[in-house]
């Protein structure tokens, strides 16, 4: 419990909107506007 939590990049309710896009268009489309990689919502 000694590690400084990591800051992030984008808040909690963030990434919940952008996992949520990926309901209505695939992944690739929704990762590229946001500036993240595939892999990273995919986690």
């Amino acid at each position: 419990m000694g590690r400084m939590m990591e800051k992030l990049r984008f808040k909690e309710e963030q990434i919940v909107s952008i996992v949520r896009e990926t309901d209505r268009d695939s992944v690739c489309v929704v990762a590229k506007p946001h500036g993240v990689i595939e892999q990273a919502i995919y986690t």
